[in-house]
C-alpha cells in the first residue's frame, strides 16, 4: 500500500496551514475547553496561535519544517486509526453477522455441494427493455 509522502509545499499551503492551524488551536484550547471547564483563559494557545498565524501571513515559508512535522505525524495517526477502526468494524460487525449466518444456516454465496446437479451455473435473464431505457 503506497502512501502519498510528497511533503512539498508552496506559499499558499504553508500560508493556509498556518491560518487553519492558528484558529483552531484558539477555537479549541483558548476558547472552548476553558469556557468548558469553567477555568480562566489560558495564555499559552493565544502565544501559539500567533505563532503560527503571523508566520502564516507574512512570512509562510517559515512554516515548513512545522509542516512537514505535522504531515508526519498525520501520516503516523492516519494508518493507526485506520488499523483499529477497521479491526473494530470487523469485529464487532461483520464476524457477528456471519456467526449468525452459520448459526441459521444462510449460505448467501450458495457454496453447499449437490452431486445430483449437472452444472453450477446460474443461467442470466434478459432485462427489461424499461430498466435499459431508465437504469436508475
Amino acid at each position: 500500500m503506497t502512501m502519498d509522502t510528497d511533503l512539498s509545499h508552496d506559499r499558499k499551503t504553508l500560508r493556509s496551514f498556518g491560518l487553519t492551524s492558528g484558529v483552531i488551536v484558539i477555537l479549541l484550547f483558548g476558547v472552548l475547553l476553558p469556557w468548558l471547564r469553567g477555568s480562566g483563559w489560558p495564555r499559552w494557545p493565544w502565544i501559539l496561535a500567533a505563532t503560527l498565524i503571523l508566520p502564516g501571513v507574512f512570512i509562510p515559508f517559515i512554516l515548513g519544517p512545522v509542516y512537514r512535522i505535522w504531515m508526519k505525524f498525520g501520516h503516523i495517526m492516519g494508518r493507526i486509526n485506520t488499523t483499529i477502526i477497521l479491526a473494530v468494524v470487523f469485529y464487532v460487525v461483520f464476524t457477528p453477522v456471519g456467526m449468525i449466518m452459520k448459526i441459521i444456516g444462510r449460505d448467501v454465496l450458495h457454496r453447499k455441494f449437490d452431486n445430483n446437479m449437472d452444472s453450477y451455473r446460474i443461467t442470466s435473464e434478459d432485462p427489461e427493455i424499461e430498466k435499459m431505457e431508465r437504469p436508475f
